[in-house]
């Protein structure tokens, strides 16, 4: 995860950050306030959130999310991706 503003995205010296793949995540949907429907534009949360899914541990995401009004919505974008 990059902690980072999306409008400061091209300072990050993602040449630098090693990974055998250029994108990790499979095509998913941001529903947060900022970047809403955007694909792959995803906050912190939702990408916590999209991993404890993809790899099993749905109790984790669905806790991470309740903390959030959009957080529903993000479970039905990965309901839709059947990511449970």
């Amino acid at each position: 995860v990059v902690e980072c503003s999306w409008a400061h995205i091209d300072d990050i010296p993602f040449s630098h950050i090693a990974s055998p793949h250029e994108r990790l995540f499979p095509y998913l949907l941001a529903t947060n306030p900022t970047n809403y429907t955007k694909p792959w534009w995803l906050n912190c949360v939702e990408a916590l959130a999209a991993t404890f899914y993809i790899t099993g541990f749905d109790h984790h995401a669905e806790t991470l999310l309740s903390s959030f009004g959009w957080g529903h919505s993000f479970q039905k974008v990965l309901l839709i991706f059947q990511f449970k």
